[in-house]
């Protein structure tokens, strides 16, 4: 529902969610904030790791980010 909502869109083009473009934009600016150089986060929630399951090979492939990227060692989750 949330992404259904226009007053809440948080891109020019109005899509539900960033392009792919606007994504690499997003993350080069994480990049340059990060002091352990992350090169693929879009969106971050201040101490919070929200589960997922791990993501296939094919949709690693889809999104050009390895599995391995969505592991959180300290926690032992995949987020």
């Amino acid at each position: 529902a949330v992404n259904a909502t226009a007053a809440l869109a948080f891109n020019d083009n109005g899509a539900e969610f960033p392009s792919h473009e606007e994504q690499r934009e997003i993350a080069a600016g994480f990049r340059a904030m990060s002091a352990a150089d992350f090169d693929k986060i879009i969106l971050t929630l201040d101490g919070m790791l929200v589960w997922t399951t791990q993501p296939s090979a094919a949709e690693c492939e889809l999104i050009e980010i390895g599995e391995r990227l969505f592991h959180c060692y300290r926690k032992d989750k995949f987020g």
